[in-house]
């Protein structure tokens, strides 16, 4: 309340203030203390004008000014000492140092060393108010021995009086470094000096269970607190660190009841609240109650922080939901204050190594190096692991390199993540020696590291090396688990050794590990690796003797398997197997199905297998359909096949390159080889790739139409690509240059085949070298075509004289003529009727007049052979 002159109400009178009754030597207040109050009275008296702030047209008095010490005053100054002890200095080398300056000395020592020398030459220990700001400035360092032994030796000085400021700063710091007991022991000993413990020191032992997964504790601690003798009311930091515990430990659920419980007590939650309880369901494997949390936040327009975004991009992460969590990050970029830091590069590091987005990996560490940002060990293992997914075994090494060279040691991860990049990459050798290399840098191998090299032994097909590594593990006292199986299945795969999966069984039976579906998945691929199918299908009898329930995977491997062995009945009897045991309909069974029956042209029962994933709301793939074009291809329904097709498209899904080689089939098949050359420039319009198949068939549509043209640019770009080239490639190829009458073009490629390529050309790429240079009347290039047949040790057959034979013939060339034609009947052929009547022309043209009448009988004989076949087939078509 103010006085109407601008005093406070309960400000000291004048008269009472200089009553020399009320100051003398026995009252409470000396004439400093007067002199002070004074002033201080005249700084309140304000004068208001016209027209005043507040009510009554008063300004507020001027605050009292805060003369209490900070911590930064207490560590760069000393109190003073009595000056019997300053006398002492004197004779002594006593120092006078303030608390910052003694504790840049105790650092620089070791902790043991001789630091009670160093403390015993400091002047402040005279005076116990040098004691709290001591221990403060070295506990906030985080030096704990060094701490200690300040701690004990300050306890054995004759000033010491123990103080709850001095544990409290102890209790921390065995906070800070996870020692929950020493913490305790420290909080019943303040006890014992009785030290009153305050709301500080409950924090500090809350903070210390938390950090230390004793949430329980912490939840009693917190009970103690408010049934001490003198209840302490807790702080909103207190409830904090109590929510803290429970969420580090997983306890979501606990930590929302103590939020509720603050809030009902009328301490509201800060920004801290709202993240420990984000942190809290991302510890207690709960992402998707992270982000509905985070949306609510942003709804209610809470402002959050960076820690706050970092802690949702993690659950993004962890939901595979990629595009939103690199959308997150791209907002973070544009907010004020929150400004992505280490751990946000990291995240989104981790991000793209999990898509598989290994260049924006790359271009994301790198751009948070050209903003300056330090990289951690924590970002270069990020990295190391994307390369390591892949198998990029070269960049993961660089990374290595790049760690090494930013003075960080590698760890268990790193070498785990290298070993694991050469396992991918086929090299088991290399990874046992960066095994052997870990530990020789004193690094012990996790189980990580052990499955990884298993994996890498697997990959392999190296099944007994493999197996040898479990005893490496029992030496290092590691248990193995169910990975490790399933690396033991995988090499019995790899290494197509079925007998072996009975002796992984019996491993995990007598390490007592309890196998899972992926276990069981693995042993089954094991076994259909091998073709033993029956053995395969028996383990879903064993999964229903340990209540396992299989999955989609499981009857995917057997649905394929069957499929593979033409048994679409058993493939079928899997599946209605699956949708009995109430498993959830997957595109991949379903589409493994349809292929089973797409292989028999049994296009009724895929279209049927189709509409029933439709029903089901399970949306068909890229798979399903080109399955679906498949069955109808191989029916004969070409027309239908390109209606998938076309409906696939409608869908919004993008054909790949086995859906284009399937479509093309069916076009050529039905003679619209225009269509495939149509679609194939459109798709190269897309930047769509090709495999095999649809290179094939797009060669062979330009064979058909002569576009030599394009069937250059596809041989262009399959060497660009570096695809290895097919015989059949290389037919249509130069089948379509050369009956496009590019004789020219046509050698070129064949030499460039031939000698840079080094393609072995076969009889029936000859052959389409002579039909063509005959079609151009290049007789001299057939002959020499031939030559290099025989030259290759190759059969030459009637294909490969008919064209030779025809050119000769329009040229009259009767002589050559007739020595390919001797060659001919050498070889025991038979002419027709065609060549036939062209010798008897080419004997006649030389004068050969007994050659050509005997050439004149035979082709006789052979008009009454064809005359008498067909007089027999016109009877059978009356009859």
């Amino acid at each position: 309340m103010l006085h109407p002159l601008g005093f406070k109400a309960e400000t000291v009178s004048f008269s009472r203030l200089l009553d020399p009754k009320l100051n003398s030597s026995g009252s409470n207040r000396s004439a400093h203390c007067v002199k002070l109050n004074v002033q201080i009275v005249f700084a309140e008296l304000v004068p208001t004008g016209d027209e005043g702030d507040y009510p009554g047209r008063y300004y507020e008095p001027l605050p009292m000014p805060n003369r209490r010490s900070t911590a930064e005053h207490l560590a760069t100054t000393m109190h003073k000492v009595p000056a019997k002890y300053k006398k002492r200095q004197l004779n002594a080398n006593q120092e006078v140092w303030t608390p910052r300056e003694v504790v840049s000395r105790v650092l620089a020592l070791n902790h043991w060393e001789d630091i009670d020398g160093v403390l015993n030459c400091w002047l402040g220990r005279f005076n116990r108010k040098n004691f709290p700001a001591l221990i403060s400035e070295i506990t906030r360092t985080g030096a704990l021995e060094h701490s200690l032994r300040v701690f004990n030796w300050m306890k054995n000085q004759k000033c010491y009086r123990a103080r709850t400021d001095i544990y409290n700063c102890m209790i921390w710091l065995h906070a800070r470094h996870q020692r929950a007991d020493q913490a305790r022991g420290l909080f019943y000993e303040m006890k014992v000096w009785r030290c009153k413990p305050d709301v500080e020191t409950y924090n500090a032992l809350m903070n210390v269970h938390g950090r230390a997964g004793q949430w329980r504790w912490a939840l009693q601690i917190f009970d103690d607190m408010l049934q001490a003798p003198k209840p302490i009311a807790p702080s909103r930091s207190s409830y904090n660190n109590l929510i803290n515990a429970c969420g580090s430990s997983g306890q979501w659920f606990k930590a929302l009841e103590i939020c509720k419980r603050m809030t009902d007590n009328g301490v509201g939650p800060d920004l801290m609240t709202y993240n420990i309880i984000l942190s809290a369901f991302k510890s207690g494997g709960q992402p998707r109650h992270a982000v509905a949390y985070y949306d609510h936040l942003i709804s209610k327009k809470v402002p959050l922080d960076r820690y706050s975004h970092n802690i949702i991009l993690n659950c993004l992460t962890k939901l595979g939901r990629f595009e939103d969590a690199i959308n997150l990050f791209k907002e973070m970029r544009k907010m004020n204050g929150c400004e992505p830091d280490v751990v946000t590069f990291n995240a989104l590091l981790h991000v793209y190594a999990l898509c598989g987005q290994i260049t924006k990996a790359q271009e994301t560490f790198d751009m948070m190096i050209g903003e300056g940002m330090a990289p951690t060990i924590v970002t270069f293992n990020t990295l190391l692991g994307a390369y390591a997914s892949q198998g990029m075994y070269t960049e993961a090494l660089q990374v290595v390199g790049l760690l090494v060279k930013a003075k960080f040691e590698p760890d268990v991860v790193s070498y785990s993540s290298l070993l694991n990049a050469f396992g991918k990459a086929g090299y088991p050798e290399k990874a046992q020696e960066v095994f052997d290399l870990m530990k020789q840098r004193s690094r012990k191998p996790n189980l990580v590291t052990f499955n990884g090299l298993m994996d890498a032994y697997a990959s392999a097909g190296k099944y007994e090396r493999a197996r040898e590594l479990l005893h490496d593990m029992a030496e290092a006292r590691i248990e193995p688990n169910v990975v490790t199986i399933c690396s033991l299945f995988a090499a019995c795969a790899r290494a197509r050794c079925p007998e072996k999966v009975r002796d992984v069984f019996h491993e995990a039976k007598v390490r007592q590990i309890a196998l899972n579906v992926p276990a069981f998945n693995a042993a089954i691929t094991a076994y259909i690796e091998a073709g033993q199918f029956d053995e395969a299908k028996a383990l879903l009898e064993v999964m229903e003797e340990q209540n396992l329930r299989p999955n989609g995977v499981t009857f995917l491997l057997l649905i394929n398997a069957a499929g593979s062995l033409g048994d679409y009945r058993e493939a079928r009897t899997l599946y209605d197997k699956m949708v009995d045991l109430g498993i959830p309909l997957t595109v991949e069974p379903c589409s493994a199905l349809i292929n089973a029956f797409a292989k028999h042209g049994m296009y009724n029962e895929a279209r049927t297998i189709f509409d029933d994933m439709r029903k089901a709301g399970c949306k068909a793939n890229v798979v399903t359909y080109t399955s679906l074009m498949i069955a109808y291809s191989n029916a004969g329904m070409y027309d239908d096949a390109q209606l998938a097709c076309e409906e696939m498209v409608a869908a919004g899904i993008t054909p790949d390159s086995i859906a284009f080689g399937t479509l093309f089939v069916a076009l050529n098949k039905a003679n619209r080889s225009e269509k495939v050359l149509q679609i194939e420039k459109s798709s190269r319009a897309r930047g769509i790739l090709f495999d095999d198949v649809a290179y094939t068939e797009t060669l062979l549509a330009c064979s058909r139409l002569k576009d030599w043209e394009t069937a250059l640019f596809l041989y262009e770009g399959m060497k660009k690509r570096r695809l290895r080239l097919t015989n059949t490639m290389v037919i249509n190829l130069l089948s379509a240059v050369g009956r496009s009458g590019k004789l020219d073009r046509l050698h070129k490629v064949f030499l460039e085949l031939q000698q840079q390529i080094g393609f072995v050309p076969t009889l029936q790429m000859y052959n389409i070298l002579i039909d063509s240079y005959s079609r151009g009347l290049k007789w001299r290039k057939c002959l020499e075509v031939l030559g290099c047949i025989k030259k290759d040790i190759l059969e030459p057959n009637w294909k490969t004289y008919e064209p030779i034979l025809s050119c000769l013939s329009q040229l009259e060339l009767w002589e050559t003529y007739l020595e390919i034609y001797g060659e001919v009947l050498a070889q025991g052929m038979e002419p027709d009727y065609n060549i036939l009547k062209i010798s008897v022309t080419a004997y006649t043209s030389l004068g050969m007049e007994e050659e050509a009448s005997l050439t004149e009988a035979r082709l006789q004989g052979l008009r009454r052979e064809t005359k008498g076949a067909v007089r027999g087939d016109v009877k059978l078509l009356r009859h």
